[in-house]
């Protein structure tokens, strides 16, 4: 058996069987049933397919049956609009199908041939699946189905949907036994615990619920991992359980401008660490059913979770528990997004789905990721961890390693002095150990400990070694390796570091806001998904470190004077942590296998004088390029291939060239750092918790901006995001989702999201079309953060006192003018002709004041220029002041005559003012 730390792996087999399709749909789900026969679809065309697994695996077994059964089982019908998922009942019996049209459909297999769903133009069903039952409960979209594991009681089935709604079922009484309401925005993805005592539910309200199944109330609510998460833009977010129940993978994170999966660990529900490294949105995660044994550092075997996620960049990895990269990538399969992945229960094969109406199939084998674990190593791993697991006995099962060891612990007691304590004796497992966690005077911090393969399962806790130094603060000696986890309320250290941290991660974008505002608001915004670093900035050191308020730009006050203001404790930077830096021309997967440019950071050493120091080490491959010492300790980094940027937790700032040089003495920042960010070239920004802000060109070595913040903020409002736009200026967002824009040439901070429009007919409505112009842009990614958080998916009802046309109008117009600062030529092309649609559209209504004309004859003045003077070389005056023939690079009269004219051409109101200035474009 192979190793596998560092190597990729590569599968044995990957095949797209362009036969597997729905009439060149979309399909939104996969699933393979618990006999590896079969597996079923759901696609756009609203209809449901059974395939035969056969034809898709590779094997002798399968070879040899092929030519019995066709490709296609069956085609069930039923549904009126897009089936969203579709799920084989733990037992095999049942598939479930959830779609757009709020129903839930029961198919059953019964004996015999079936036949062909009547208006079907397929051949007639092999099997005979019949539709036996309907559910209806939810009022719109059905997003997920999970069914109760096939050790339970009874046939549950759990359903979630854009009514904020869950359902848990009784399939044999086809009615809900119980309903749950804790989400407040959409519901979109469910996992039922292998063990059977929780469900989770992920759903918009950035946050993963937990239920208990006893009596359906909420165990825990998780955060933390969507704290920075600007919007959310998956139509599907399924979680999924390792199959031991220890861990369970939660899609569709953010963390440090990153799109990451989390693992969170169950009982203390903690993030264990993060899947860094896709482009876009994660949308699923799944399990192998399977546990493996690989080789541990000391070369012992231990077991190990294997599992895939899939993502909006249309790839999905393969990674291993404890890995800090993927062990395998799959990369140019897909067109569009990776919508669902479905296991074998062999735990060799695999299958992924795509929007683009394919999918793949991918086997592995144990020469690539090494052998299972025994059944009988399972039974006893399982036994330490939750005690006697015969679902034959039906004992309730303990819910965490701490409660076995506690009930272990009771026992001699319960043997000598209760005449029925004959308990059986466990050894107690080591998979759920915890560290101490470090407390602040102003509130309990919440770092993660770290984190190892464990001998005896997935994943230990290291114990941590504690000592009070001379002035009294406690110094936690750092562990000597650890894999990736982040800090969601990360502020500026006070004392020492608490855990040692392994983070690999491209393109990182420092921005987190504190824990009380999550707590106030569910996670602020962060950077918008558009925000794409060209560089890593430091992920879990202490981003957004102290909080920027009203009340620490009035008052300057830091450090313990913080406390008195409600704002969040201070969080210590790692010991520990490394991460690559991205050039220009690298995609995100050669950054993590290549790791071309790595630094790492290690806070926590001290001076033969007692001072701290913190040591950066540049490496190039696996080669040191250089090293340096900075004292203090390290909070944000930011950079690019050309320089790198570190802000201690002192308030000092350090700038080295890409070889190492100091270009610059220490920067004094005045205040502790809250954001550090680059551009990817020779700019720089940092922002203190005082509100104070500057940007540097770091190569002309001069300030190009230096202002502050203290007009922006009001009452309790912080800053929870701040970096260099797109167009290189920079760009506030606050906890009330208002953005700002920072004009240079004006010297004044502009507003380009704010809620002044609420009658507006133009707030973004979530349509999930990726390809719509100016979808991707980064005021649209602003907008509709703003309009999610304030569920404003559409215009509210107009006052008496307000007209929704003028509203409309005046919400263009600032659309217009945003997109144009934020120099975005799509956003502003799309707000242009929306503008120009809606006066043509409201022209002669009694409700506006008839001055439609007159402003698209401004508009189509200003597109046309000059008559005559457009070709001749000069740069030619227009209104007093030179006109430019082009806007962001397009060209204005193209606007004009492919646009513009052709939407004045369908109001005969306007024919005069169209085929004016279509004459004299001929001029």
């Amino acid at each position: 058996m192979a190793p596998l730390n560092d190597a990729m792996a590569k599968p044995c087999r990957v095949d797209r069987p362009a036969w597997v399709q729905h009439d060149e749909q979309a399909i939104f789900s996969i699933d393979i049933d618990p006999s590896s026969e079969r597996f079923v679809t759901g696609g756009g065309d609203s209809k449901v397919k059974v395939w035969s697994l056969l034809h898709v695996l590779s094997g002798t077994k399968a070879n040899e049956l092929r030519s019995e059964v066709p490709r296609l089982l069956a085609t069930l019908v039923g549904h009126t609009m897009p089936v969203s998922v579709v799920r084989f009942s733990s037992d095999g019996r049942y598939i479930a199908s959830g779609a757009d049209d709020a129903c839930i459909l029961l198919y059953e297999l019964m004996p015999g041939r079936g036949q062909a769903a009547f208006g079907s133009s397929d051949a007639g069903n092999y099997e005979n699946w019949r539709q036996t039952k309907i559910l209806r409960f939810h009022a719109t979209n059905v997003t997920d189905l999970a069914w109760s594991p096939a050790d339970g009681e009874a046939n549950l089935l759990a359903s979630c949907s854009l009514d904020n709604h869950i359902a848990v079922w009784d399939v044999e009484e086809s009615r809900p036994t119980a309903t749950l309401d804790g989400h407040t925005s959409f519901v979109k993805g469910l996992a039922w615990d292998p063990m059977g005592l929780y469900l989770a539910s992920q759903a918009d309200d950035k946050s993963v619920i937990i239920w208990q199944t006893s009596d359906w109330t909420q165990t825990h609510r998780i955060t933390s991992p969507f704290a920075q998460q600007p919007i959310n833009n998956c139509f599907f977010t399924r979680l999924c359980w390792s199959p031991d129940g220890q861990f369970l993978t939660i899609v569709n994170s953010y963390q440090s401008g990153k799109n990451v999966g989390s693992v969170i660990r169950r009982g203390d529900w903690s993030e264990v660490y993060n899947l860094v490294g896709h482009h876009g949105a994660v949308t699923v995660a799944r399990y192998c059913p399977k546990l493996f044994m690989r080789k541990g550092p000391s070369g012992v075997d231990e077991m190990a979770h294997c599992f895939v996620i899939g993502s909006h960049d249309r790839m999905y990895s393969m990674w291993f528990s404890g890995n800090e990269r993927p062990v395998y990538v799959g990369k140019s399969f897909f067109r569009e997004s990776v919508s669902d992945i479905a296991w074998a229960p062999g735990g060799w094969d695999f299958l992924v789905a795509s929007v683009d109406g394919t999918i793949a199939v991918v086997s592995i084998n144990e020469q690539t990721l090494g052998p299972h674990a025994p059944d009988d190593k399972i039974s006893g791993y399982l036994s330490e961890l939750y005690g006697d697991v015969n679902p034959g006995r039906r004992v309730k099962l303990v819910e965490s390693a701490e409660q076995l060891k506690m009930e272990q612990s009771r026992t001699p007691l319960l043997k000598s002095g209760h005449p029925h304590g004959t308990q059986a004796e466990h050894t107690p497992g080591k998979v759920l150990g915890r560290t101490e966690l470090a407390r602040s005077k102003a509130g309990e911090a919440s770092p993660r400990p770290a984190i190892l393969v464990s001998r005896s399962g997935p994943a230990q806790p290291l114990e941590q070694k504690e000592s009070r130094r001379a002035d009294g603060r406690r110094k936690i000696q750092p562990v000597p390796i650890g894999v990736e986890q982040t800090s969601s309320a990360a502020c500026v250290p006070q004392n020492g570091g608490d855990d040692e941290v392994q983070i690999r991660s491209a393109g990182l974008k420092a921005s987190t806001p504190s824990d009380d505002l999550k707590r106030a608001q569910e996670g602020p915004p962060s950077v918008p998904p558009s925000k794409r670093l060209k560089v890593a900035a430091a992920a879990t050191p202490a981003v957004g470190s102290t909080p920027v308020t009203l009340k620490t730009a009035q008052a300057g006050q830091l450090g313990a004077g913080l406390e008195k203001l409600n704002v969040a404790p201070d969080v210590a930077p790692p010991k520990r942590a490394v991460f690559p830096l991205k050039t220009d021309d690298q995609a995100i997967w050669d950054v993590l296998e290549d790791a071309d440019i790595t630094v790492e950071v290690l806070n926590g050493a001290q001076f033969s004088t007692g001072k701290d120091y913190a040591r950066l080490v540049c490496r190039h491959g696996i080669e040191t390029a250089w090293v340096a010492e900075v004292k203090g300790s390290i909070a944000l980094v930011a950079g690019s291939p050309r320089f790198c940027a570190v802000a201690t937790a002192e308030g000092d700032l350090q700038i080295f060239s890409a070889s190492g040089i100091r270009l610059v003495p220490s920067i004094l920042l005045g205040a502790k750092p809250s954001f550090l960010d680059s551009d990817g070239d020779w700019r720089l920004l940092s922002l203190t918790c005082q509100g104070h802000l500057r940007v540097w060109d770091v190569g002309k070595v001069e300030c190009l901006v230096e202002t502050s913040l203290f007009g922006l903020l009001s009452g309790d409002n912080q800053v929870v995001a701040a970096y260099l736009s797109n167009c290189g200026m920079p760009l506030c967002i606050l906890s009330n989702y208002h953005s700002y824009v920072y004009k240079t040439s004006m010297k004044s901070w502009m507003r380009i999201v704010d809620d002044c429009f609420p009658f507006s007919h133009y707030h973004t409505t979530f349509k999930w079309n990726a390809h719509m112009d100016g979808a991707n842009g980064e005021l649209f990614s602003l907008q509709t953060g703003w309009a999610q958080h304030h569920n404003q998916s559409s215009r509210l009802p107009a006052a008496d006192c307000r007209s929704p046309d003028l509203d409309s109008r005046s919400h263009l117009e600032h659309n217009m003018a945003a997109a144009l600062v934020l120099r975005s030529p799509k956003e502003y092309k799309r707000w242009l002709l929306l503008y120009i649609r809606h006066l043509v559209k409201t022209v002669g209504s009694p409700e506006m004041k008839g001055d439609e004309e007159s402003k698209l004859r401004e508009i189509c003045e200003g597109l046309l220029g000059p008559v005559g003077e457009a070709g001749s070389g000069i740069a030619p005056q227009w209104k007093g002041r030179q006109w430019n023939p082009k806007v962001l690079g397009m060209d204005k009269r193209t606007i004009l005559k492919e646009e513009v004219l052709r939407l004045l051409g369908t109001k005969r109101d306007l024919q005069r003012l169209h085929n004016e200035i279509d004459c004299l474009m001929e001029i």
